[in-house]
């Protein structure tokens, strides 16, 4: 009976005076308000607009360029063209339809690819930074705020202040480059 007593007084203190909390939490951060306060969000969008402009150049030689293709097969069809030559310059027209067409499928891919490939390379560079400063608040994961979703979290697991700062003394922060124009 008495193994028993000491048993739930002990149990009893364990409920009273709980284990503290092991080391190694996870830490949160907003990664869009740190590319946003370093100048990566302006950098980013910046640099895509410009390539944009670029493409919209390239794209709009290229419909000149078919223009003058198209207006020379209705050209060489004459001013009575017979139903062969009317289909022939109808097949034309499609085909240099098609080619602007995978021309301007291509320049928007690309723009989303570079889109991409900027994000991932913010995200590699800071990643470093993110867990040592998680690492000095005794914390070992970092999750994003946004995504994934994070339903609930104390403040004091948020590191988005302190990663901004080691960010900006790591060298991170981003100048965007000057707007092309077209």
């Amino acid at each position: 009976m008495k193994k028993l007593v000491t048993l739930i007084a002990i149990l009893s203190g364990l409920a009273l005076n709980p284990v503290k909390a092991a080391e190694g939490g996870v830490a949160i951060v907003d990664l869009d308000a740190v590319a946003k306060e370093l100048g990566v969000l302006e950098y980013i969008a910046v640099t895509l607009d410009n390539m944009k402009v670029e493409l919209d150049g390239n794209l709009n030689k290229l419909q000149q360029n078919l223009q003058a293709q198209m207006n020379k097969a209705i050209k060489d069809a004459g001013d009575k063209p017979s139903e062969e030559e009317q289909r022939k310059v109808a097949l034309t027209n499609r085909e240099l339809e098609t080619q602007f067409q995978q021309e301007r499928s291509k320049a928007a891919q690309s723009i989303q690819m570079e889109k991409l490939k900027l994000i991932n390379n913010f995200r590699e560079e800071l990643k470093p930074h993110a867990l040592e400063v998680a690492k000095k608040k005794k914390l070992n994961v970092v999750l994003n705020k946004v995504m994934p979703p994070v339903y609930a979290f104390d403040d004091s697991v948020d590191i988005t202040k302190d990663l901004t700062a080691a960010a900006k003394k790591a060298g991170l922060a981003k100048k965007a480059p000057a707007r092309k124009t077209q």
